[in-house]
């Protein structure tokens, strides 16, 4: 049986669940409660060179202000894009 977190055992507040780390082991609560759970701690991710989502093009990252007029609040946005893509601001229809 593991041991289950103690009052010291330092704490991760995130959103809605405390997790923290003992011996090895991971648990987690909801806030609000005071029953730990144990969880796997997750798969670490392979290496990028198996990772056959990962492409080897370079990502654009943009970031847009519009004023739309007088009076009116500012728009932000975002686009990602490939590098070298032939798309506005990665945004298909438009080139």
């Amino acid at each position: 049986m593991p041991p289950y977190p103690t009052p010291t055992t330092p704490i991760i507040h995130l959103l809605t669940r405390d997790i923290c780390t003992m011996d090895n082991h991971h648990f987690y609560r909801r806030k609000g409660t005071t029953k730990w759970i144990e969880y796997p701690p997750e798969t670490p991710p392979p290496p990028p060179e198996q990772d056959t989502r990962i492409s080897n093009s370079t990502y654009l990252l943009s970031l847009f202000q519009e004023k739309p007029g007088p009076g009116k609040p500012l728009h932000w946005s975002f686009f990602v894009a490939r590098e070298g893509e032939s798309t506005r601001a990665g945004v298909p229809g438009y080139g």
